[in-house]
């Protein structure tokens, strides 16, 4: 136990944090969720109803002039509904007409959509019950339509996002595995004697197992389009390119691992501390990122799976293409440098103490 000090303390400290995120992130109240609101009538009865929105279920909402579009707001998930109040909505409703308002849910995340869906309900009763409706006048009634995923098929979220977990679970643990296991039976030594330098050392065995875990990525993808009949409906190119960053970033992670930690248990340890643990509760998949329980708040920014997760949705469902998904490839790349720079400084550091 005391030479394998860093698998006690990952025994005892990591059930503590799986503990508190699965039990503070799954919550039946609506918080954090943003709802575009855009009122064509500008009238008392539909500032009642925008109020109601934020009064009623303690959404966040973001108010859009008349002739702004509320698509790009739900094509990069800045916001989870929309809600589009039409003309004449009090003129209509107090001449006993009927009343419809426009609720567009974003669908890829189906707990979430959930949430806004029975919202639609839920502030329509509140505003009715502050109304004194003259006499034959009907209920508002809100039409709701789901933006992306209008079948709300299971499958087109949980395959996608298992898919993106697949990748954070196995390529770092085997580049960890393997730079562990040339740390310990001594082979930092004979790279030292030979002419090989640390970064034409870090470099070829990332590369090689980027090879490995893009294998993997093909036989995965072939197999949830085979098996849960996904169509994607994306741009083929970012999806691409995001997989090669995103295959390369966990096998620079799994590296990055594997030559801090002394030691093969250990490795494995961390790097499924790394898939298993982080990757699955805090990358969005599991949970909505605004259900991240404190103080983990800044964890799902730093973690590829998050930004690769948009990537993969948009290939999916979104079809947003490059426009909704560059900032997370740079991200991506980004994560890759940074995690390769201590890879490669911890690696000259070893082969000059061999």
């Amino acid at each position: 136990m005391r030479h394998d000090w860093t698998v006690v303390v990952l025994f005892l400290l990591l059930p503590f944090v799986q503990i508190y995120a699965w039990a503070t992130s799954p919550s039946l109240v609506p918080y954090g969720l943003t709802v575009a609101v855009q009122d064509l009538d500008r009238t008392p009865l539909s500032q009642l109803y925008t109020e109601g929105i934020t009064a009623a279920l303690s959404y966040e909402v973001v108010s859009l002039a008349p002739g702004e579009r509320y698509e790009p707001l739900l094509d990069r998930g800045a916001a989870r509904g929309a809600v589009v109040i039409p003309e004449n909505f009090q003129r209509d409703f107090y001449a006993g007409k009927t009343v419809d308002v426009q609720w567009v849910i974003e669908g890829t995340q189906l707990k979430a959509a959930g949430k806004v869906k029975s919202g639609a309900a839920g502030v329509t009763n509140y505003v009715m019950s502050r109304l004194r409706a003259p006499a034959g006048s009907p209920p508002i009634q809100p039409k709701v339509r789901h933006w992306f995923n209008p079948g709300k098929r299971g499958y087109h979220y949980y395959a996608p996002g298992a898919f993106v977990i697949g990748i954070a679970l196995f390529t770092p643990l085997m580049s960890a595995l393997s730079f562990s296991r040339e740390r310990a039976r001594g082979a930092m030594i004979h790279v030292f004697t030979s002419a090989t330098r640390a970064h034409e050392f870090v470099m070829g065995k990332i590369a090689a197992f980027s090879l490995v875990g893009l294998l993997q990525a093909v036989l995965c993808f072939v197999f949830i389009i085979w098996m849960f009949e996904l169509e994607p409906v994306g741009d083929l190119l970012p999806f691409l390119c995001g997989t090669v960053i995103y295959t390369i970033c966990n096998v620079t992670v799994g590296a990055l691992i594997g030559v801090q930690v002394a030691g093969e248990v250990p490795a494995i340890g961390m790097a499924k501390t790394y898939g298993g643990v982080l990757t699955y509760v805090f990358s969005g998949h599991l949970f909505p990122l605004t259900h991240t329980p404190y103080p983990f708040g800044w964890l799902p920014d730093i973690l590829p799976a998050t930004h690769y997760h948009f990537i993969v949705r948009d290939f999916f469902q979104r079809a947003v293409g490059w426009r909704g998904v560059w900032d997370d490839t740079a991200i991506l790349i980004a994560l890759t440098l940074v995690a390769f720079f201590f890879a490669w400084r911890k690696t000259r550091t070893l082969l000059e103490g061999a």
